[in-house]
């Protein structure tokens, strides 16, 4: 049985969303069940998107949570596209992986704009703005380094 954990991070606007699905899309045709669980779905009610930041204490884990019940049926492969900016976003998504023996890779999309302030704020879907998407990238912690702080090679 095939068991991968995913996580795909990077700025609003920069692609994420677009790469989980090509991915699931990848996956479901080689006959993998998958799921692409994003704490953003907290935020959808009745196919409407309201963001509410006071309330990311509760979807973060409200996702974390949707995660183990999907490693506990043993889908193949699921996918979390979030900002995940440092380590500590991931680091309970990681140890949930390696209880439930699923390999853990993280993916950044490959757009040329995935670190451009500007024109993430101009694509994302969100309507996330500039000085937030700033604040994001100055605390952006680099792949090489989460992977790293998680699996304690610092």
């Amino acid at each position: 049985m095939v068991k991968r954990f995913i996580i795909v991070r990077g700025l609003p606007g920069g692609g994420k969303s677009f790469l989980a699905e090509k991915l699931k899309k990848n996956f479901e045709e080689n006959d993998l069940t998958c799921s692409v669980l994003t704490t953003d779905d907290f935020f959808v009610h009745n196919n409407q998107y309201n963001f509410d930041g006071s309330l990311l204490s509760v979807a973060h884990p409200w996702n974390l949570g949707r995660v183990i019940r999907s490693m506990m049926i043993e889908t193949d492969v699921i996918i979390v596209p979030n900002t995940s900016t440092q380590a500590w976003e991931i680091k309970e998504y990681y140890k949930n992986a390696m209880k439930f023996g699923y390999s853990f890779d993280i993916k950044e999309p490959e757009t040329s704009w995935k670190f451009d302030i500007e024109e993430c704020a101009a694509k994302n879907s969100h309507g996330v703005g500039v000085d937030i998407i700033e604040k994001m990238l100055d605390r952006w912690e680099s792949t090489e380094d989460v992977l790293k702080t998680l699996t304690g090679n610092v």
